[in-house]
């Protein structure tokens, strides 16, 4: 699942420039020449922050190989092992303020391809094609750039709600922040995400009385990676908590 803010503008103008040169029913998005926005961002202490009005993600031709398992490796000779294909030519595009949910049978590479968009693929995967951002090449620094919710939820067990929110405010919001600012942040997320009644919680361990749900759990994930405000959130797999969403 990708929430996005939105800058139509942006591409409007470019889009009859390149519908002229190329005829494709793929999303267009404008060259990387065209769109300067990185001249007008605020760079804070290495990390680069998009202008107000949001971004726009798009890929083109998307690929993703893996190397074959050993397995298959030693059925067959050659000097090299071989890769296997495992998302073949993805195009698509998500505009600023839009939510969109990516569906399909287990296996069908839905988690490949958010793990490719968000750089955050492991090593010995090999991805071609075009990732852009505002018109320009993502690239590492899509990690500053947007929240990633992981399939399988990374907590301390002994630390309450709270106190994992504020460990995490402290080590993700800009260190000019006020303390009064992060904690004010965290209880601003702990309302939204319906957490006050957990807050002092410990998160416990999965499967034991005392440890939080699995809806809350999720909520918390969640929490966590909003609490800068990214303008793009990946979602690996959604809230699934019967009573709450």
């Amino acid at each position: 699942m990708l929430v996005v803010p939105i800058p139509l503008y942006l591409v409007e103008a470019n889009i009859r420039k390149i519908s002229a040169k190329r005829s494709c029913s793929c999303p267009s998005f404008p060259p990387q020449s065209s769109v300067e926005l990185m001249k007008h961002t605020t760079t804070r202490y290495g990390t680069w922050k998009p202008i107000d009005e949001g971004i726009t993600l798009t890929w083109r031709d998307l690929s993703v190989y893996v190397r074959q398992k050993k397995v298959w490796y030693k059925k067959h000779k050659g000097n090299q092992k071989p890769f296997k294909r495992v998302l073949n030519n993805v195009s698509g595009a998500v505009g600023p303020g839009s939510l969109v949910a990516l569906m399909g049978a287990s296996g069908a590479g839905k988690s490949t391809l958010m793990n490719a968009l968000a750089h955050r693929t492991p090593g010995g995967v090999v991805v071609d094609g075009d990732i852009m951002v505002n018109g320009h090449r993502a690239n590492r620094s899509m990690n500053s750039l947007s929240g990633y919710v992981h399939q399988d939820d990374l907590f301390v067990g002994s630390l309450t709600v709270r106190e994992h929110l504020l460990f995490n405010a402290r080590l993700r919001m800009d260190r000019r922040t006020t303390k009064a600012e992060r904690e004010g942040r965290v209880s601003e997320m702990i309302k939204e995400l319906g957490l006050k009644r957990v807050q002092n919680n410990r998160i416990g361990v999965p499967g034991t009385d005392k440890s939080l749900s699995g809806g809350e759990r999720k909520r918390l994930a969640f929490a966590t990676e909003i609490l800068t405000g990214p303008p793009l959130t990946l979602l690996v797999k959604p809230p699934t908590s019967p009573t709450r969403a």
